[in-house]
Order: structure tokens, then C-alpha cells, then sequence
């Protein structure tokens, strides 16, 4: 069997995973609901050139792409292995913003083998998935989306 890597995460209304062959991955999934202008403090995980860029963005965007670049920073860290040992606000995410304000070409500054796939989900929610691969094999991301009905029962 070919050596897995896998991360996981999880909101209140979805779940999500990624899985890895021959490279170390990491996934994150919010909603940006979490993030309100005025109670937030993004410049707890931010570096100065994101903060930046995130003051140029019109206000109505700022909650998703605060939430697209917190995703793609815990996705980032459970790839390299550490977690939040490692503070957010030391890593720094270079990006550029589509029409819509979403985070695209996205990549950490002075990492050539980390690969991010960020993407708006339903309901306000975000996912990063980033894997780091050293190898020549490029990296491709696939989503997918189950739909589950009710669960009838309890547990006990």
C-alpha cells in the first residue's frame, strides 16, 4: 500500500477531509460567519503586508477572505506537522484576489512545495486543502459532496 497522509476537519454544518498519497496534507473548513468587523482581531494571525491587502478589500468581503486566509494558514500547519506550535501570524500567505474577492494563487512565501486549493463553499463556509509535495509529481485536488439524510434515533 502506498504511504496515506490525511487531515480533517469539521464546522456545524459540514465536514470535509483530504487525503494525501506520497505527500503530507493538510485541510481546514469555517464559516465566516465567525468573523465580525468589529469584534474580530485579525491582526492576531495576519502579517502586516496581509493586513494590508485585507484593508483594501471592500468591507462586505473582509469576513470571507479573513476566513480564506485562516483556512489556508491551519491547513498549512497540519501539512508541515506542527499545528499551532508554530504562530499564524509568522507565516506569510502571497495571494492574489479574483472578482469576487476570493483568495487565488495562493502560496506561502519561501515554500516552493506546498500546493493550495482554497474554494467558497455553500452557506458562507470556506475550505483550504494544501499539500506539500518535494517530489516532480504535481499536485491535483478533487472535491466532493455527499448528501446525507436524517439520522433518526438517539444515542445512548
Amino acid at each position: 500500500f502506498p504511504a496515506l497522509d490525511f487531515s480533517i476537519s469539521h464546522g456545524i454544518r459540514f465536514a470535509g477531509c483530504a487525503v494525501a498519497k506520497s505527500a503530507n496534507c493538510g485541510f481546514d473548513i469555517e464559516s465566516s460567519g465567525r468573523w465580525e468587523p468589529d469584534s474580530s482581531k485579525p491582526e492576531v494571525f495576519l502579517t502586516e503586508i496581509e493586513t494590508s491587502v485585507l484593508g483594501r478589500a471592500p468591507a462586505t468581503s473582509k469576513p470571507r477572505l479573513l476566513n480564506q486566509l485562516w483556512c489556508a494558514k491551519e491547513a498549512y500547519l497540519k501539512a508541515k506537522g506542527v499545528g499551532f506550535a508554530k504562530d499564524p501570524a509568522s507565516i506569510q500567505i502571497d495571494f492574489e484576489l479574483d472578482k469576487a474577492f476570493c483568495l487565488r494563487n495562493t502560496r506561502v512565501r519561501d515554500d516552493l512545495v506546498s500546493s493550495f486549493h482554497i474554494a467558497p463553499l455553500k452557506s458562507g463556509y470556506d475550505m483550504a486543502a494544501v499539500s506539500r509535495n518535494s517530489g516532480s509529481e504535481p499536485v491535483r485536488f478533487r472535491s466532493m459532496s455527499l448528501k446525507l439524510g436524517k439520522i433518526k434515533g438517539s444515542l445512548a
